[in-house]
């Protein structure tokens, strides 16, 4: 059986209770949006503006293909009572990411802009605030309508740039794990690994305690049985796969190891929850020494049946993906995260510590196809650090 798990409540086959913020650790993504969007909304309240819209995000988030920012920006947009919306907006957010010269910390500059284009340079000055039960005392800098976030948590780092990653031996101090994992990250940004066993059977590392595997099937049915695994080749460190227009497919993950893992398996920079009544959700959890097919957008969950309802994985034409549903929704949207599949793993946390441009109508992509259903338990996991991401690509972007 399956298992999920949410950040507030549980899934036996879903999980997702997250490791809470630490300063020590870095600058995490949702902390620092946070008080950006709270100088943003401040803005908004004395101009008497509702809502914003987002133009494709930029820099390296394009290049490695994530909508992690655009995602994290959506939710503290709605927490700070602004709308997002796809068009007609009276303020654009303009985000440009960029990687650090030394590690792979990143930069995320905001820009607000007129629905010209043209940069607000009243948004200025320093917006103080005060956050969390200890009344951390925060002040964000605006200078003529930019501001700049530093994200150097990274765990956060490691799943906006969404590149093959493994790093199991770290340090026991949280501080020097996560310096050593950004260096970690900045030397895998450089220069991608994969690798491939058993001719399926993909992993960041040769030691392959946790491996995903690219399955499709033609039974309508959806035998679980049907699905065959897909054999990629290496394309500039990443594992490539064709897929055409109409296959349905699925992402098998194996946990090798002797721990219970969280996997979050993302789609064209799309998680497998965006679309789901379960709005915090966003992992399942594997057993040691097991495997696990995923293979649609999680659609909703009865409480009292367990049962959950999907909508499958099927490569569809451009204007039904799923990549641009979620754009029209307000979604932010980042042109090179199609033809991106990716699972970030990690450990169950026993021991609790502080811690774009123009896109082409026929380039098909990942859409939401024939609905299914499927029986699992909701359950409280807490989970730990990322130990392990796999990318696989079906389309090229701009930097391979």
């Amino acid at each position: 059986m399956k298992t999920f798990v949410t950040s507030i409540f549980s899934l036996a086959m879903l999980a997702a209770c997250c490791l809470p913020a630490s300063t020590a650790l870095g600058g995490t993504l949702e902390a620092e949006l946070d008080y950006k969007v709270r100088a943003i909304a401040q803005y908004m309240n004395t101009k008497n503006y509702e809502s914003v819209s987002m133009l494709p995000i930029g820099g390296i988030a394009a290049a490695t293909g994530t909508n992690r920012v655009g995602a994290v920006l959506q939710d503290k947009l709605s927490e700070h009572g602004i709308k997002l919306v796809g068009t007609n907006a009276p303020v654009q957010l303009d985000i440009e990411v960029s990687l650090g010269p030394k590690d792979a910390t990143l930069f995320i500059e905001i820009e607000l802009k007129t629905d010209r284009g043209q940069k607000l340079r009243d948004w200025t000055g320093q917006f103080d605030y005060e956050v969390g039960e200890e009344k951390k005392k925060i002040a964000v800098k605006v200078e003529s309508g930019s501001t700049t976030a530093k994200v150097d948590h990274a765990d956060d780092v490691a799943k906006i740039l969404s590149i093959p990653y493994s790093n199991h031996h770290l340090s026991q101090t949280p501080k020097k794990a996560n310096k050593q994992k950004l260096q970690g990250l900045n030397d895998a940004y450089s220069d991608p690994q994969s690798y491939v066993q058993k001719q399926s059977h993909v992993s960041s590392n040769e030691e392959a305690l946790y491996e995903m595997e690219i399955v499709t099937t033609t039974d309508h049915n959806l035998a679980t049985s049907s699905y065959h695994a897909l054999s990629p080749t290496i394309e500039s460190g990443f594992p490539f796969y064709k897929l055409n227009k109409g296959d349905m497919i699925g992402v098998r993950l194996h946990n090798n190891s002797d721990h219970v893992v969280a996997v979050e398996v993302c789609l064209d920079g799309i998680g497998s929850f965006h679309f789901s009544s379960l709005k915090n959700a966003r992992h399942y959890q594997i057993q040691p020494r097991s495997s696990m097919l995923v293979r649609g957008f999680h659609q909703s969950f009865d409480k009292h049946t367990n049962i959950h309802r999907y909508k499958h994985f099927q490569i569809v034409n451009y204007s039904n993906s799923a990549w641009l549903q979620a754009q029209q929704s307000g979604f932010a949207s980042v042109t090179e995260s199609q033809g991106s599949i990716s699972a970030h793993f990690s450990r169950e946390l026993v021991l609790q510590r502080s811690g774009g441009g123009p896109v082409p109508a026929d380039n098909d992509l990942i859409g939401q196809g024939k609905d299914f259903v499927e029986k699992a338990e909701v359950k409280h996991m807490k989970i730990g650090p990322i130990v392990e991401t796999i990318v696989a690509r079906y389309r090229k972007p701009k930097r391979l």
